[in-house]
């Protein structure tokens, strides 16, 4: 049992207080027999006496049930929060999330590719595509699937995604222009190192719903902010064995599906 030190204080006073009053009763009976008021004090008395002993003990009793109540009250208010607790990382579990971070994390997505035998990314350009080669490389060399899917240069979602990110891209022609050289020349320079591996870029023309770095073993999701490029923005961490993975590995593969292909 929970008890604060101004419990065991009260309780302490009311058991004294009725101690008190027993013993005043009991030295009135045997002080005063021979007096000739003796019946009038002894009714006073007692009356007196015994109105504080009950009251002491009443609240002594009161103290302990409230007590008792509160104890039971705040441990079923932890145990409900404990069973919250648990529920919702069961819930964050099972719904695949591994982290969430501030933005794309380069270290995290190279050191999943190492391990991994497939990356997919599908962005609008790849600003950090020149970090990322190691790892394109690297899962080539080793037999493995890279594709890039980004936006067609020819699309009408280019000056769509211009407007939305005029502190990132003066006007359409240079977001052409980081598509064209950044993404579409860079990555072909990238296989054209890679000694082995399957190799495949293609270009969609649509809105991408939402930026995805994939590898076998995770993938990390993002939105496209107003005047944020998706890389910077926040990402979403997801393990390979979940519902919410394989959800928007659906989406790059339908998005994939309808692209048009581009020769590297």
């Amino acid at each position: 049992m929970i008890i604060s030190p101004f419990g065991y204080k009260l309780a302490a006073f009311c058991l004294f207080v009725a101690f008190l009053s027993a013993a005043g009763m009991l030295f009135l009976y045997l002080n005063y027999q021979s007096h000739s008021n003796f019946d009038a004090i002894l009714i006073v008395g007692f009356s007196i006496l015994s109105a504080l002993m009950s009251t002491a003990l009443t609240v002594y009793l009161f103290d302990i049930a409230l007590r008792k109540e509160t104890e039971t009250q705040l441990s079923q208010t932890i145990a409900n929060s404990v069973d919250e607790s648990v529920r919702r990382s069961l819930d964050i579990k099972s719904s695949g999330l591994k982290s969430v971070h501030a933005s794309f994390d380069r270290n995290l997505f190279v050191k999943s590719a190492r391990s991994s035998q497939d990356i997919f990314i599908l962005q609008t350009y790849a600003p950090n595509l020149t970090g990322l080669r190691p790892a394109i490389i690297d899962t080539l060399n080793r037999g493995g699937n890279v594709k890039l899917l980004i936006l067609d240069p020819a699309s009408s979602f280019v000056d769509i995604r211009t407007s939305e990110t005029r502190n990132v891209h003066a006007n359409s022609e240079a977001f052409i222009s980081e598509i064209e050289h950044s993404c579409i020349s860079r990555f072909r320079s990238f296989v054209d190192i890679a000694a082995n591996g399957q190799a495949e870029l293609r270009v969609y023309d649509r809105s991408p719903g939402v930026c995805i770095y994939g590898t076998s073993n995770s993938m990390f999701v993002s939105p496209f902010l107003t005047e944020l490029d998706a890389v910077s923005a926040p990402q979403v961490e997801l393990s390979y064995d979940s519902d919410t993975y394989s959800v928007f590995l659906d989406h790059f593969n339908k998005v994939w599906e309808n692209a048009k292909k581009i020769e590297v």
